[in-house]
């Protein structure tokens, strides 16, 4: 059974939450709420379907990569991709319904994003692209269905540490820089480099 109800703290914490992110973007107070209520209950119908882990599942997946080889080589590929160990603590230690809301919203702040380059006149495959040099793409690193190399989805994991780099970057205008002196390329392909480089 969902272990939530409508008048949660952990939902209220939520909505709060990215309300107060939606309208630090520019929406009412008022659009802001209800565009956060109705994201939590997307979040919450498709959290349904995941499993139910244990608070301690991290470090429990932490042990396991020493013992366990098919655990070993899942994480091993996310390691390639630059994946600590507080990056797994961070991702495994939400609730299911957190790590739900977070996919949710980046959808959301995409498809938002695709409406306004549509809007300004740009063809369908012209707002997609300008979508992954703008937004950093997360999911399966082995997803090459859509994109290859450098520009296949990021772990998860990297999430947080991406956000923090992200607004620091933007602080100090040196992702405007880097988004602006490369010719080409995706903002996953600008964040595998910057992780290579160890600035990120």
């Amino acid at each position: 059974m969902w272990p939530f109800t409508r008048d949660s703290a952990l939902e209220r914490k939520l909505v709060q939450f990215y309300a107060g992110m939606l309208d630090a973007c520019g929406n009412p107070t008022g659009d802001a709420k209800r565009t956060a209520r109705e994201l939590l209950v997307l979040a919450k119908k498709q959290a349904r379907s995941d499993p139910d882990l244990p608070s301690n599942f991290a470090d429990l997946l932490l042990e396991r990569e020493v013992t366990d080889d098919s655990t070993r080589q899942m994480l091993a590929k996310k390691r390639a991709e630059g994946v600590t160990d507080a990056d797994i603590k961070w991702w495994w230690g939400l609730d299911k319904l957190e790590r739900r809301l977070l996919i949710v919203v980046d959808d959301w702040f995409r498809m938002a994003a695709f409406k306004k380059y549509r809007a300004e006149g740009m063809s369908e495959e012209q707002a997609i692209s300008q979508l992954g040099k703008s937004f950093p793409i997360f999911g399966g690193p082995e997803d090459t269905k859509n994109v290859k190399g450098d520009d296949r989805p990021l772990p998860f994991e990297l999430k947080e540490r991406i956000n923090q780099w992200v607004g620091t970057a933007l602080q100090d205008k040196a992702l405007e820089t880097a988004t602006s002196s490369r010719s080409a390329g995706s903002m996953n392909a600008l964040i595998r480099n910057e992780i290579r480089a160890g600035r990120l």
